[in-house]
């Protein structure tokens, strides 16, 4: 609800129809709406990533560049901007991915996201299986079939990959 008074415009915090918002009462903007103190959210970010791909190794990073992807993999070094996160994920709702703003709803596409860090988005859709026989998916893919235990679900465990791909060589 706006209304306009002596003090300017007041907007509504609250939802017109709370009835999709399943997850509000652990939301972060739940704070808000019931008038409480506003929380302060620390914005953190992994250290331990390398910067640019001073960490990647010589045999990878024709693959990155072949594929337009090299962009991509720099991405570990770029500031973030506190402020501008705050708000946003006060305002990120996942039942609807959809960031509620002021003067209505916006979602970001991948269009948005290939602009603003140049990922190439053109050509033929990458997709993978969500079941299958995954032993022999990764057998098809790398020539060696794992072990069912170093399996977590569909997940296979980065140690194995490491104990047999430690040397990767280019390939044709």
């Amino acid at each position: 609800m706006v209304s306009s008074s002596s003090q300017g415009l007041v907007i509504n915090p609250s939802p017109k129809n709370p009835s999709l918002l399943h997850f509000q009462s652990i939301h972060v903007s739940e704070h808000i709406w019931d008038g409480r103190e506003h929380l302060v959210m620390k914005v953190k970010k992994c250290q331990f990533i390398p910067a640019g791909l001073d960490g990647v190794s010589a045999e990878i990073l024709p693959h990155l560049e072949m594929d337009d992807f090299a962009g991509v993999a720099q991405l570990a070094n770029f500031p973030l901007d506190r402020h501008l996160i705050t708000p946003l994920v006060e305002r990120w709702r996942p039942e609807t991915h959809t960031f509620h703003m002021p003067l209505g709803e916006c979602i970001i596409t991948l269009q948005d996201i290939a602009i603003q860090i140049g990922l190439r988005v053109d050509g033929l859709s990458v997709f993978a299986a969500t079941s299958g026989n995954w032993p022999q998916i990764v057998e098809d893919s790398l020539g060696i079939r794992p072990p069912p235990e170093v399996f977590v679900g569909s997940s296979l465990k980065l140690c194995w990959l490491d104990q047999h791909f430690t040397d990767v060589a280019m390939h044709n």
